[in-house]
């Protein structure tokens, strides 16, 4: 009988974000009769790019569908099968039941395909996309268009399966894409391995399902070197499992340190990773000069991405999921294009942090009592969660678990976790970040993409400030454009004090 994973909770959120007028238990009932299929071809299982897709593919597939049947080649298909239970103890792996989907990677040994078929491929930079003909999977040893495909592939399933209660989308293309160069008309130019670089000194801050596609894709990459410094100050929770890709059932359980995690997954790796279990203010504590040369950055919120900047590194590149979209954006240079703080300015007042908790666990009138909790650090005691049950009229035991958490803790497992979903409370009243696994991983991919563009000088100076793309809408399909530089002059990249200690740090020329 399948079961659905035990951090299930997380994965209805994220997908209530996407269905129309989402109902719990339809989802439930939707996945549980909906089995899935990824068919590695022969020749594709035997190269590094196939093995990467597929690898990945598994790795999403496994963290929502309870039933996922793979073909490939015996040695292939008991590591994906390895994989997939490790995510999910209690997934199913072999069906009789025909799938209702099929990734199909490279060219399949069989015309007959069961499902509703998406084929995909990649060759070096370059992923393809195809609803109606196989794709051709490269001999490199370059991951970033295997991984793209991955993702792409998993948007395509999730698709077919739910088309029922998804808004109206526009027909997937056949279509080839530079991962490297996601703007360019000539994506073939692409199909090359990852050149030798070193990364010299680069940080990785925040390791959450950004950062995690992150190491994922710098971990398949041969010819990097460098030290690579891993930043984050929060252990594995239960409900990262739902979009982490490298995270395991174990890591859960184990609340493993999220740049323990990273380390592992880079030991076979040319690079020199340095795990900072800290958060990113009281690791620069321990930066002399905090002179910082590439900082790549994964973290949820925009106060933390200005943070970032403000600590003035030489160069950022960033990540990002949002309703609607995902991307990157490019820092090359404080002084004189737009920086990382240009993005997030706000356009006019935002609600406090306090304040978003109090609304989202019920108690808006209370927020000078939530704001108590978070600044002493005052762990959740039984008179709160009887309060918050009361008013989001659920059963007091089904908070008890979070006795003696931080308010913090407690706040990620109930509305962003989506614990408060599952007992039948309201939804959240804002917009909750809760991507499905394929959009924060396909953002992991184009965020490690970058690192090694910069690092192997691929980057021009015409390089668009941002690339953006819609996976479940479009799989394939990116827009890339340019951001103006600190609007009204508000930014901290127009401050004088700001641009000299910059100009001064890195030993550039202040204009």
């Amino acid at each position: 009988m399948p079961s659905l994973a035990r951090f299930f909770d997380k994965a209805a959120l994220a997908a209530s974000q996407a269905i129309r007028d989402f109902d719990r238990a339809s989802f439930e009932a939707t996945l549980l009769a909906s089995p899935v299929s990824l068919i590695i071809g022969d020749a594709a299982g035997r190269s590094r790019e196939g093995q990467a897709c597929a690898g990945l593919a598994v790795r999403l597939l496994a963290r929502l569908y309870p039933v996922v049947t793979v073909e490939a080649e015996d040695s292939l298909r008991d590591h994906l099968h390895q994989t997939a239970r490790s995510i999910h103890p209690g997934i199913t792996l072999d069906s009789a039941e025909p799938p209702v989907a099929t990734i199909v990677v490279g060219a399949p040994d069989s015309e007959a395909l069961p499902g509703e078929a998406v084929f995909v491929g990649s060759n070096g930079w370059t992923a393809s996309i195809s609803t109606t003909s196989p794709r051709s999977v490269g001999e490199t040893a370059n991951p970033f268009g295997a991984g793209a495909a991955a993702c792409f592939a998993a948007a395509a399933v999730f698709r077919s399966v739910f088309s029922d209660v998804l808004p109206d989308l526009p027909p997937i293309q056949d279509l080839t894409v530079s991962i490297l160069r996601p703007w360019a008309e000539d994506p073939e130019a692409d199909a090359t391995g990852v050149p030798d670089a070193d990364l010299e000194e680069t940080h990785i801050v925040g390791l959450g399902a950004i950062g995690n596609a992150v190491v994922w894709a710098l971990s398949w990459c041969d010819g990097l070197a460098g030290r690579l410094h891993l930043v984050d100050g929060e252990a594995v929770d239960l409900s990262n499992l739902q979009r982490y890709v490298l995270t395991s059932d174990a890591d859960a359980t184990d609340k493993t340190a999220k740049t323990a995690l990273a380390e592992r997954h880079l030991a076979d790796s040319g690079l020199d990773a340095v795990p900072h279990d800290q958060h990113w203010d009281r690791y620069l504590n321990d930066v002399p000069d905090r002179t910082l040369m590439r900082v790549a950055v994964g973290v949820d919120s925009p106060e933390a991405r200005v943070a970032v900047q403000a600590s003035l590194p030489r160069i950022v590149l960033n990540a990002w999921t949002q309703s609607g979209d995902l991307g990157v954006s490019r820092h090359p240079d404080f002084l004189d294009a737009p920086c990382l703080a240009c993005l997030y300015l706000p356009d006019g007042e935002r609600p406090s942090y306090s304040h978003r908790v109090a609304t989202e666990i019920g108690l808006p009138d209370q927020e000078p009592r939530i704001r108590g909790y978070i600044d002493r650090r005052k762990p959740v005691d039984p008179d709160l969660l009887s309060d918050i049950a009361t008013a989001n009229d659920i059963p007091t035991d089904e908070l008890a678990r979070y006795q003696g958490q931080p308010i913090d803790a407690f706040y990620a497992a109930f509305v962003c976790g989506g614990h408060r979903l599952r007992v039948g409370g309201a939804g959240p009243t804002r917009e909750i970040d809760a991507p499905l696994a394929f959009q924060s991983a396909l953002a992991g991919v184009l965020l490690a993409a970058e690192i090694v563009a910069d690092a192997g000088g691929l980057r021009s100076a015409d390089t668009p400030t941002l690339t953006r793309a819609d996976v479940l809408s479009t799989p394939g399909v990116f827009e890339s454009d340019t951001e103006p530089k600190g609007l009204q002059g508000r930014c901290i990249c127009r401050d004088d004090d700001f641009r000299a200690r910059y100009a001064e740090k890195y030993e550039v020329q202040l204009r």
